[in-house]
């Protein structure tokens, strides 16, 4: 079970989130802005389609050779979302987050990594502009460095003690900012100039 931490707050100040980015403190994958239909699903996707392993492939041929393929899987973040108007300033959204990473694989080292996921889901109600915040998606990235002394530390057993080993483990934590926005034909006009300002504005 993964435990899932909600917060709410009026306004989100994209400064902000940029200043943690700029201090090493935040990684922005993306800001997108998705305009979706009453009760309709919109999904988010930023993956990277990687090789995760590796299967033989037989010929239909008379000789019967085989070959080598690799095997893809969408490693990343993917996001979910279902708003629901409840009132004239209510929004009420069903909200599925899911992170997927992959790691050499123990058993296969050298063909083949585990695939790896967390995802959470949660149904949240939220006024028109009000930042709904999502966490709780940690996840462990371990590298791990191997220094050796020239030529010594390449020797069988021996090597061992001409080398060093040295283990980096960092958390990370996945946070979703979601401030729902009522679109309405008053404010329509008014919201595509916001997605879309002049020239001149975003220079």
């Amino acid at each position: 079970m993964i435990r899932c931490r909600i917060s709410f707050g009026t306004t989100l100040s994209g400064t902000a989130l940029e200043a943690l980015e700029r201090d090493g403190f935040a990684d922005i994958l993306a800001s997108p802005r998705l305009l979706v239909i009453n009760r309709q699903a919109a999904n988010i996707n930023i993956t990277d389609n990687s090789a995760v392993g590796t299967r033989v492939v037989q010929s239909t041929s008379a000789l019967g050779q085989t070959t080598t393929e690799p095997i893809y899987k969408d490693i990343g973040v993917v996001l979910n979302v279902t708003p629901a108007v409840a009132g004239d300033s209510l929004v009420v959204m069903m909200i599925k987050p899911a992170v997927s990473t992959a790691r050499r694989s123990p058993f296969f080292p050298a063909i083949a990594v585990d695939p790896q996921t967390r995802s959470t889901e949660t149904v949240v109600m939220a006024r028109h502009n009000q930042t709904i915040v999502i966490g709780g998606l940690h996840q462990d990235n371990m590298t791990e460095e191997i220094n050796r002394i020239p030529l010594l530390g390449h020797i069988p057993l021996l090597g061992y003690f001409f080398s060093q080993r040295s283990k980096d483990i960092r958390r990370t934590e996945l946070m979703v900012f979601i401030p729902p926005r009522i679109i309405t034909p008053e404010n329509l006009q008014s919201l595509r100039k916001s997605l879309n300002p002049p020239p001149s504005s975003r220079d």
